[in-house]
Order: C-alpha cells, then sequence, then structure tokens
C-alpha cells in the first residue's frame, strides 16, 4: 500500500475525544429486576397474602350472588307466500315489534300484578304450564302513591330483565324471544321471567288490549319457562387467584421502585447506569489484618524478635 494511501486512512479516522473514552450503554436486565425484587421479597410475600385475603373476603362476605334464568317464546309466520323472503322478512319484522313490546309499561304492568298475585293467569293455548305466577309473595313490585292507591313499580321489574332475539338461520321463518333474567334471588329470577312470558301471552288473547299487543296474536308462541336459575357470580376461589396475582405484582413493583429510586449507589452496574461510564477497576475494601490469618513461619519471627529484645 502506497504512502499516500495510509495517509487518507488515516485522515477518516474521527479522533477520540476524552469525553468518549469509557462511554458505555449499560441496561438493566430481567435478571437485575429479580434481584431487586429479592430484595424486597417480605413485601412481596406480604402484598401476595392480602390480595389472597382481600379476594376470599369479598367473593364470601361482599359480592352479592347474580342469578340468571330464561324463557323462551317464538314467532312464527304460517302465511302462505310465493316469496320465502317476504315470510322471512315480515318474521323478523313481528319478532322486533313483539320484543320491543314485552318491554312496555303495559306488559310489565300486567307482569307486576301476576308477581304480586293481584291478577292471575292460569293460560290459554299457545301457554306453556307453569308460565302463570300467582304466588302473591313480590309485594315489592307494589307501592301506594299520595291518593293511598296502589301503583306497580315497573321500572324496578324493567331493570330485571331483557329480551333479546334468535334466529338459527337465514332462511327460518321462526325467530325466538328469550327473556333473560338477572336478579339477586334464584327463585325471583324464575318468577320474573315466567311472568313476563304470562304477561304477554295474557295481553295477545284480550280483546280489550292494545292494537300491537292483537297483531302478535297467531304469531307469538310459548316456547320454554324458566325451571331454574344459575348462580353468575365470580366464583371465590378466582377472585383468590386474581387478588393474589395483583398482590404480588404490587409487591415486586414496590420492591424495582425502592431501589431504582433509591440515591444509594449499592452495585458496579448503578454507578455504569447513572454515570453512563464504564467501571474498569475498584479499590478493594481494606480489611484489617487478623492475628489468627498470621502463617506460622511469620508468628515465629514476631515470638523470635520478642525474646531477642528481652535478653
Amino acid at each position: 500500500m502506497e504512502q499516500k494511501d495510509i495517509n487518507e486512512s488515516v485522515e477518516t479516522l474521527e479522533p477520540q475525544t476524552e469525553s468518549s473514552i469509557g462511554e458505555t450503554q449499560v441496561a438493566y436486565t430481567f435478571k437485575d429486576f429479580l434481584k431487586m425484587i429479592g430484595k424486597h421479597w417480605v413485601a412481596l410475600v406480604l402484598a401476595a397474602l392480602l390480595g389472597l385475603a382481600g379476594g376470599v373476603v369479598y367473593g364470601r362476605y361482599v359480592q352479592k350472588p347474580k342469578y340468571e334464568a330464561s324463557s323462551s317464546l317464538y314467532i312464527l309466520n304460517n302465511e302462505v307466500s310465493d316469496k320465502a323472503n317476504d315470510r322471512i322478512t315480515y318474521a323478523k319484522n313481528m319478532a322486533r315489534i313483539a320484543s320491543n313490546y314485552m318491554t312496555q309499561t303495559e306488559v310489565k304492568e300486567v307482569a307486576c300484578k301476576l308477581l304480586t298475585g293481584d291478577l292471575e293467569y292460569k293460560g290459554k293455548e299457545n301457554s306453556f304450564e307453569g308460565a302463570y305466577t300467582p304466588y302473591g309473595k313480590y309485594a315489592v313490585f307494589a307501592k301506594t302513591n299520595d291518593n293511598n292507591e296502589k301503583v306497580y313499580d315497573t321500572t324496578a321489574l324493567g331493570k330485571c330483565y331483557k329480551v333479546t332475539l334468535e334466529q338459527f338461520n337465514t332462511s327460518d321463518t321462526s325467530i325466538f324471544l328469550h327473556i333473560n333474567t338477572t336478579t339477586k334471588n334464584e327463585e325471583l329470577s324464575i318468577d320474573v321471567a315466567n311472568a313476563v312470558v304470562s304477561a304477554t301471552m295474557m295481553l295477545t288473547e284480550d280483546e280489550e288490549s292494545s292494537p300491537i299487543a292483537k297483531e302478535l296474536k297467531g304469531y307469538i308462541h310459548c316456547m320454554a319457562p324458566a325451571n331454574s336459575a344459575t348462580n353468575t357470580a365470580t366464583k371465590t376461589y378466582v377472585l383468590a387467584i386474581i387478588g393474589t396475582l395483583l398482590g404480588a405484582i404490587l409487591g415486586a413493583a414496590y420492591g424495582i421502585l425502592r431501589v431504582m429510586l433509591s440515591t444509594r449507589v449499592a452495585t458496579k452496574k448503578e454507578l455504569e447506569i447513572i454515570t453512563g461510564i464504564k467501571v474498569i477497576g475498584m479499590i478493594p475494601d481494606y480489611i484489617e489484618k487478623d492475628d489468627s490469618t498470621q502463617s506460622t513461619l511469620e508468628k515465629d519471627d514476631a515470638e523470635h524478635k520478642v525474646e531477642k529484645e528481652g535478653k
């Protein structure tokens, strides 16, 4: 290589400044975080135990049960039509009308009367056995107004249920309506679901009911009553597991923050991260020499020296 080429190669190299000497990029690793957590393992254990206890207490004594029940109706369009799409469209429209109607005050008021025992409906054609609820034990849905008249709390009843639609496939001319109830009492969830179905069927069979109810007559049919309710509240053991995990996470976070926010530099790596300069050497701690660590030869020399000075 000629001297000229060598000189050009040397000139392309940037001179290394004093500030860049020893600079390094150091970051915390997963192992470092584990060490931080290990320094405060007591906090981790205590937080996990507190989370476990909190989950158990909440699941057993604080959380309210949530019972869900369901009864079903269905809309069937038996109209004769050359076009299947027309029958399907009409069934869908009737189902939407029925689902909306079952949440109206007219239906809820009759359902309240059934639940309070002020009305009894034994069912006619299109009804299923057990749909009516003449128990008279849910006085909570009735109250007295300022004029000492009995009124029904349709608002409270409306909060207990909702109506959903279901069509198994796009070619079905029958669409199902599910009355899904959610309450804190198992028997109440069952009775509300059946009371709403009974009220709907009762109104469709009543000649003095609203035009909407009369329009639904012949198209709406009972399918399945609510016979049982399921408690869907979160299980206690699930809450205990969640509480333990959350507690452990908080305990670990506490340990990491405690170390990282500390103004004391405890390790070589922490010093490198703070300064950005690689440590190339350390002064060892001075350990005072112990006589017990002296060799036999050193002890003999010391004793000989003492004897010589004594003479």
